[in-house]
């Protein structure tokens, strides 16, 4: 993955590509697999991703997670993702003992307040507006150079060059998208960041 394919083929490599899935229920292991097509396109290889992974033996898990690896040869997956809740270790280890080298751990932060806190104008300044397409632009290159840290790019298989355009991509199919919502923060007229949303019918938002 050193050289960065041309668009082109990747959206060549993403169109003829299956999205196949993989479905693993057993006592021992429940794991759910995925080809993604939007990440095959942005990268220029295919992807997969474990949607779900949920280990009640950990020896025999052991024993049925090849047939994981050879679900990922036979689609010619050459990267493959997974995020985990943190506490999810048991899992994270055996993915890591059949080769994964980086696993994005995903913590729900909740936080519980004894009583109100004084009220903070924190977003002097600031104001949100909904994005449109000629903000397009402006906010794929503020999506290439904000995530420094994030999971694609800190991954040096992937590498800034690919993981940049891997989050530009992300907000171009974010603002496509009826299901999400693309907001710019404003500071002074000028676009200092973004922020995606996808709500949901029960009134929470999927960030």
């Amino acid at each position: 993955m050193s050289e960065l394919p041309s668009e082109t083929a990747a959206a060549e490599l993403a169109r003829v590509m299956p999205v196949a899935t993989l479905q693993l229920d057993s006592p021992a292991l429940r794991l759910a697999a995925e080809h993604v097509p939007w990440d095959t396109e942005s990268l220029g290889v295919p992807v997969a991703q474990v949607r779900h992974i949920e280990i009640h033996d950990r020896t025999a898990a052991d024993a049925e997670m090849p047939r994981l690896l050879a679900w990922f040869a036979t689609q010619g997956i050459e990267l493959a993702a997974c995020r985990l809740d943190h506490a999810r270790l048991l899992e994270s280890a055996a993915l890591e003992r059949v080769g994964f080298r980086f696993i994005e751990m995903v913590y729900a932060m909740a936080v519980d307040l004894p009583r109100p806190l004084p009220a903070m104008d924190v977003t002097r300044g600031v104001h949100w507006r909904r994005a449109c397409e000629a903000d397009l632009d402006e906010l794929q290159q503020l999506a290439a150079d904000a995530f420094a840290t994030g999971r694609w790019n800190i991954d040096w298989s992937v590498g800034q060059s690919l993981g940049g355009r891997r989050y530009a991509d992300w907000v171009v199919r974010s603002l496509a998208d009826p299901k999400h919502e693309v907001l710019c923060a404003v500071v002074d007229g000028q676009t200092a960041g973004l922020f995606i949303i996808e709500p949901a019918a029960d009134g929470s938002v999927y960030w």
